[in-house]
């Protein structure tokens, strides 16, 4: 048994936890002052099923997007309904979810 888990690609969740944490604390502020999220609809996200779900943004908004996404769906599973108030949802992100992006849009990021 390993002693720390990892994604089906290789990343240690450890990590992954860290990093949601982190970007989730740096970000919450954008969406509950800057920018206002208007949430619709959040209490569907846990009826779905574990596996086999899809949601599909816009590729010219994508980073925005992934962030955004990740605090609603990490606050819905935390029992909000339709906002991200109180942050206290981070500290327990759900792990298995992934994000894919086209070509074009990754080489425009800052990140390789």
């Amino acid at each position: 048994m390993p002693l720390f888990k990892k994604s089906p690609f290789g990343q240690y969740l450890f990590v992954k936890k860290f990093l949601i944490r982190l970007f989730g604390l740096l970000t919450h502020r954008r969406y509950r002052g800057f920018n206002e999220l208007q949430i619709e609809g959040s209490e569907i996200i846990k009826e779905l099923p574990e596996t086999g779900v899809l949601f599909v943004s816009n590729h010219q908004t994508y980073f925005a997007d992934v962030v955004a996404m990740q605090h609603v769906f990490n606050a819905s599973l935390s029992g909000r309904v339709d906002s991200i108030k109180n942050i206290g949802y981070i500290w327990q992100p759900k792990l298995n979810i992934y994000s894919v992006a086209a070509k074009e849009t990754i080489k425009k990021g800052f990140l390789p």
